[in-house]
């Protein structure tokens, strides 16, 4: 079921951004094989136990990048600074057609992401 997901996603793209969006895929569900996907808001959105609220992280493409976001991303160890600021909690990893995915380092955000969940929930309102 997720292989169509992503599928369908990147058959809306741009061939040059299918390489990077699907290594990003296999990255993410490398690193915690328990999330679900699903394609809304133009964008693959990962969870855990299908709670869309506390989503992990999303792929997607903007006009010039494509984009690795995570919703409370700035809760994440990001010593290299790497992650561009977004809302009051998203931290953003953009990444050109050209450019290499870190696994290791995409991997480690997206494992601390999915262990948060739980704190994220306790804590929502306060967050």
């Amino acid at each position: 079921m997720a292989d169509k997901i992503v599928e369908t996603f990147v058959a809306t793209l741009d061939p040059r951004w299918v390489p990077i969006v699907t290594e990003l895929d296999r990255v993410v569900m490398d690193a915690c094989p328990e999330l679900k996907v699903r394609y809304s808001y133009r964008m693959l959105i990962y969870t855990l136990q299908n709670d869309f609220r506390h989503w992990i992280c999303a792929v997607g493409v903007t006009g010039k990048v494509t984009t690795l976001r995570f919703l409370y991303g700035t809760l994440l160890d990001d010593p290299k600074g790497l992650l561009r600021a977004g809302s009051s909690h998203l931290k953003t990893l953009d990444l050109r057609p050209t450019d290499k995915v870190d696994t290791e380092l995409v991997s480690s955000w997206v494992r601390q992401a999915a262990a948060q969940l739980e704190y994220i929930r306790a804590h929502d309102k306060e967050l």
